[in-house]
């Protein structure tokens, strides 16, 4: 017991690698230009942590593995080193699981990459590449183009706010029709609105080649 304190509370050098993995084949074509599907895990002094979903209210998504055994990896990056407690390391990881439910997880604004910059962050005080999660930075530009699972999680109704104005509401349903002027979206709105979302995604898309 004893000296496996000692060992947890001595400083020492340790170095922090991030394992970036390719999550599809297509990355050989489109790594050139810094973009592609990728997954990521911190690897700390022999293990790997990394962040998913997991359907239990109140579970953090953070999880560890032995490094490099998760999917094909495409590379193995030196973050830097820091001389520290493998305690202290210990509690950095603790601090971020609440920060990092299972429940909270999703593709484009937080996933294993937001986890594993936030990590890197705490250590180092530097962030992972950016072609890493530049493809989720993209996709939040066309979230309406994408599948349901794909979209940020929206609430289901939006709150009413306070009436900020004196008088009877009641009023509001004695105005003729001919007066009062509603607008929906028609079909061909939502199209021209998707267009223009594509057309400012592939804009900054060439900004960034």
């Amino acid at each position: 017991f004893f000296s496996c304190f000692f060992v947890m509370q001595t400083e020492r050098p340790i170095e922090v690698y991030l394992n970036v993995y390719d999550l599809v084949e297509h990355n050989r074509y489109v790594h050139s230009i810094g973009v592609g599907a990728y997954h990521t895990g911190v690897e700390i002094m022999g293990t790997e942590y990394s962040f998913g979903r997991l359907e239990i209210e109140g579970a953090t998504g953070v999880f560890e593995c032995p490094p490099k055994s998760v999917l094909p990896l495409r590379e193995s990056i030196l973050m830097g080193e820091i001389k520290t407690t493998p305690q202290h390391i210990a509690d950095v990881i603790d601090s971020l699981k609440p920060e990092f439910l299972g429940t909270s997880y999703q593709v484009l604004t937080r996933n294993c990459n937001h986890f594993s910059d936030a990590l890197c962050r705490q250590l180092l005080g530097q962030s992972i590449p950016a072609y890493v999660n530049r493809l989720s930075w993209l996709g939040t530009f066309v979230q309406c183009l994408l599948p349901p699972e794909f979209q940020s999680n929206v609430p289901e109704q939006i709150p009413v706010p306070p009436n900020r104005f004196p008088g009877n509401p009641s009023k509001l349903s004695e105005v003729p029709d001919a007066n009062v002027k509603s607008k929906s979206l028609t079909e061909e709105d939502l199209t021209q609105r998707r267009e223009r979302h594509a057309r400012a995604a592939m804009k900054r898309l060439q900004q960034i080649q």
